[in-house]
């Protein structure tokens, strides 16, 4: 029957992630985004309502739940690479289209084939719903931007985010200028970065101020020395003993020297890792016997 097939292949989505070209802290999968713009576009829908519009709900939904399914068959196409002109989109929906036929929809029976085949590829048009598809598309990768940039990772997203902005900002949608207005202020505040092209503080340094260790709590400070300890002990087996090699000396003693000995104490043999003990001259021998 073939509705087993498109079960499995729509569970791809799972472990399909976005932003495939670009280092990102957090990268959501394609089934993550997918239910992400089915709740951006609900909110720009009753938006929309709010303000005097009439919004087919089954199109709507069945837009942006499906819009990205074809991915779980062709791999996220980069936007950029998609749109770079309208020959090489044409080309690629038609791609597309001979790819799901081939491996999705063949195995299907009628109605369910012909009822796919529309709704597969019934996405972004002149439509309300398919302009609040577009829109909510563009906002869910706003805000992925703005997640990496709070995480401190500035290029390329800080660029993406406003190019995408601007995108949106050409909509017509009463919706699309309500984000703008008074929800895309709220989802940036306290990040300079998208607030005045600034460094991001989100992280709890101030722009200007030298930067907290990764694992301190303090800006500008040493790690505390509650996660001192913690790093101290996950390389000495027992908290409190003198560490036993040159990866664990205590914070705030003195280094240990190049051969691995930490000054003051007696020198440890490379195999045995005991302080104090005398090496032994080949390995297996006692040490302080004779052969």
């Amino acid at each position: 029957m073939g509705l087993h097939n498109y079960l499995m292949t729509v569970r791809k989505l799972n472990n399909m992630g976005r932003w495939s070209t670009d280092f990102m802290h957090q990268r959501a999968t394609v089934s993550e985004h997918s239910f992400f713009v089915s709740q951006i576009g609900q909110m720009l829908a009753l938006i929309e309502e709010e303000n005097g519009n009439t919004v087919d709900w089954s199109k709507l939904f069945k837009k942006l739940l499906n819009h990205d399914v074809v991915e779980a068959m062709t791999g996220d196409i980069i936007s950029t690479v998609k749109h770079k002109n309208e020959q090489l989109r044409d080309m690629l929906n038609m791609l597309e289209r001979e790819i799901v036929e081939e491996n999705l929809l063949e195995s299907m029976e009628e109605p369910y084939k012909s009822i796919y085949r529309e709704i597969l590829f019934d996405g972004k048009d002149d439509t309300l719903e398919g302009r609040i598809l577009k829109c909510a598309d563009y906002i869910d990768a706003i805000m992925e931007c703005i997640n990496e940039v709070r995480l401190n990772n500035m290029h390329p997203f800080v660029q993406k985010y406003y190019s995408i902005v601007e995108k949106l900002a050409e909509s017509e949608l009463t919706s699309a200028k309500y984000f703008m207005e008074r929800i895309l202020p709220e989802l940036v505040k306290g990040c300079s970065a998208l607030e005045q092209g600034g460094e991001c503080s989100s992280s709890g340094n101030t722009a200007g101020d030298t930067p907290g260790d990764a694992l301190s709590s303090t800006p500008g400070h040493a790690p505390s020395d509650a996660l001192s300890d913690a790093l101290s002990d996950a390389f000495c087996n027992t908290p409190g003993v003198i560490p036993s090699d040159a990866f664990c000396n205590i914070p705030g003693d003195a280094s240990s020297d190049a051969s691995g000995n930490t000054p003051g104490h007696a020198p440890r043999n490379a195999l045995s890792n005991t302080p104090g003990v005398i090496p032994g001259n080949a390995p297996g021998n006692i040490p302080g016997n004779s052969q």
